[in-house]
């Protein structure tokens, strides 16, 4: 369904279990601009492609093993089952974007990664961030804080990415989240100012 959906084949790669360490990566593909994750720059925007923390709700919701979940909970497992990559937006971002990186970490843990890349402070701005009404009714279920999921949870599989303020327009359907700054190091900024994020998230190795 997943090669179907976005015209490509499974010819290898990591699609198995093994009792050795086996690393391999390949890179395939053709692109008249890369955009990297260094390339960030003082007064940038910062944008996420959509909605962040519901695959970390669904793979929980999945752990418990109930023997029913509700309407919106089945949603959340989708989106941990069969994620949907923005790859529509691939020519915007070539176009208009600085910098960018995938979300599969989680959101701060990948801002990392950028931010060190291209040396330079990122301000989230606290009450930007979207809360999906799925997520919410998830966390007010189960007396969970939605900003630890927006934030930290990881296999979303949405773009992060950063812009000059004039070109915000052509990303319609995504979200402003922050902007960039000279200096280094991320921050959220909330009502009671600047605080320092650690990029915390799910390591490899």
């Amino acid at each position: 369904e997943a090669c179907d959906y976005y015209n490509c084949s499974v010819i290898g790669g990591n699609t198995s279990a093994s009792e050795e360490i086996i690393l391999d990566l390949f890179i395939v593909g053709q692109t008249e601009r890369p955009v990297l994750r260094k390339g960030a720059q003082e007064e940038d925007i910062l944008l996420v492609s959509g909605h962040t923390g519901l695959s970390r709700a669904g793979l929980e919701l999945l752990l418990m093993d109930k023997n029913y979940y509700e309407d919106f909970e089945e949603r959340l497992i989708k989106t941990h089952t069969k994620p949907v990559v923005p790859a529509e937006l691939s020519e915007k971002i070539m176009k208009y974007a600085n910098s960018c990186v995938d979300i599969s970490d989680g959101l701060v843990a990948d801002l990392g990664h950028l931010q060190k890349a291209s040396s330079v402070k990122v301000v989230i701005e606290k009450d930007r961030l979207p809360v999906h009404p799925d997520l919410e009714k998830f966390c007010q279920k189960y007396n969970k804080n939605p900003y630890e999921y927006i934030l930290y949870g990881g296999e979303d599989y949405q773009l992060l990415f950063t812009a000059k303020p004039e070109n915000i327009d052509k990303f319609e359907n995504c979200f402003q989240i922050g902007y960039v700054e000279q200096g280094k190091g991320i921050f959220i900024k909330e009502k009671t100012g600047l605080s320092p994020l650690k990029p915390q998230g799910f390591e490899h190795l």
